[in-house]
């Protein structure tokens, strides 16, 4: 820049002494033109650099999705294509469905047996309420069978033995542990009819949990695009096993849906910056192209201001150069182009000071642009 800036005014001097000649071109005047010269490209670098920001450093990123089955099992099938554009639903690759197939169908048979026990619990409950009934019939007879017995041995001591009353009595406490048992056995049959969750019983409550997560893991067997992409570094084939762990992702999905444009500045500058700002984007890839921008936001932090979480004190040994701060721009009108992920490329900035020197910002960023029909970097 302080070359362009150098050539535009020695071309401005050689018109102004040379050309039209103007003033005359001696010792006094050449050193009024070096001095002006010095002074005036040095203040608008300085306006230039704050007012109007420039970043050699801008890049296009994409969100890329690792992409993990949610179950484990052998690859039957991958229709899908290495940097081929895919939509959204469409399948990626397929897994073996038939061990999740036969557990859904085991599932599915052990539902219908607690359904249907729920009907025998029903059934015992009814027979333990009867047992019930018949122990108390038994217990009174037997109370009435001793009562009588006694009484027959009070009024008559030789009508009744001893022997017979103690049997009786005998007779009333079996009775008795008999009603005691049966209600127990009642109560554990009302128990486990009546244990529910939300109306429903326990047992099949929990067997169609586990259906539903069966049949959900089926499902999963079937892989398909989160959005509109495509895959890169595709290495998963059919045969070979898909693993459910998240460090074994089997391909990177790299998604269409948003665009993100970063361009990194000094730090000098972030005080003119702000979000609404016009900028201009030029691309590496789209040498001669100028894309219209704006100033989404300035992210405030850079690594090298993290405190991460840890027992360790934080060392300074050295000093570390001052890092730069990404600004998020938002490119205007450019739907219709595919921008790839990692495309570098330059900014300008446009605040609302020193607008006057904005031409000479957007003739070095044009420069830019075209220099890269030859650039062999």
């Amino acid at each position: 820049m302080i070359a362009f800036l150098t050539i535009c005014y020695c071309l401005f001097i050689w018109f102004i002494f040379f050309k039209l000649k103007l003033l005359p071109w001696n010792l006094r005047s050449q050193v009024v033109v070096a001095i002006i010269g010095v002074v005036a490209i040095f203040g608008l670098l300085v306006a230039m650099n704050l007012y109007q920001p420039y970043s050699k450093d801008l890049r296009i990123y994409r969100y890329v999705i690792q992409i993990v089955p949610r179950v484990t099992g052998r690859v039957i099938d991958v229709p899908v294509q290495r940097d081929v554009p895919v939509k959204k639903g469409d399948v990626l690759f397929k897994i073996d469905p038939r061990p999740f197939e036969y557990r859904v169908e085991k599932l599915k048979a052990a539902l219908a047996e607690a359904e249907q026990a729920v009907g025998q619990l029903k059934a015992a409950l009814d027979g333990a309420v009867a047992s019930v009934a018949k122990a108390k019939a038994e217990r009174d007879l037997a109370k009435f069978e001793f009562k009588r017995a006694v009484g027959i041995q009070k009024r008559d001591p030789g009508a009744v033995s001893a022997l017979k009353v103690d049997q009786t009595r005998q007779q009333l406490a079996a009775a008795d542990a008999a009603v005691t048992e049966s209600e127990a056995a009642r109560e554990k049959a009302q128990l486990a009819y009546e244990s529910e969750i939300g109306g429903v019983n326990t047992t099949v409550a929990q067997i169609r949990a586990e259906l539903k997560d069966a049949e959900y893991d089926l499902a999963e067997t079937t892989v398909y695009a989160p959005a509109d992409g495509f895959v890169t570094n595709l290495s998963l084939f059919p045969g070979q096993v898909a693993s459910q762990l998240v460090a074994n992702s089997v391909m990177s999905f790299v998604e269409e849906r948003e665009t993100t444009v970063i361009a990194t500045f000094t730090q000098n500058v972030l005080r003119y910056i702000k979000p609404g700002d016009i900028a201009e984007v030029v691309l590496d890839d789209q040498p001669g192209k100028i894309f219209p921008a704006t100033v989404d936001t300035v992210i405030w932090a850079t690594g090298q201001g993290q405190l991460a979480p840890s027992g360790n004190l934080q060392e300074f040994t050295q000093q570390q150069p001052a890092g730069r701060f990404a600004v998020r721009l938002t490119l205007d009108g450019v739907s219709d182009l595919r921008l790839p992920a990692g495309v570098h490329g330059a900014a300008a900035i446009y605040s609302d000071k020193a607008k006057a020197i904005r031409i000479i910002r957007k003739v070095i960023i044009r420069m830019y642009t075209w220099l890269n029909y030859v650039s062999m970097a």
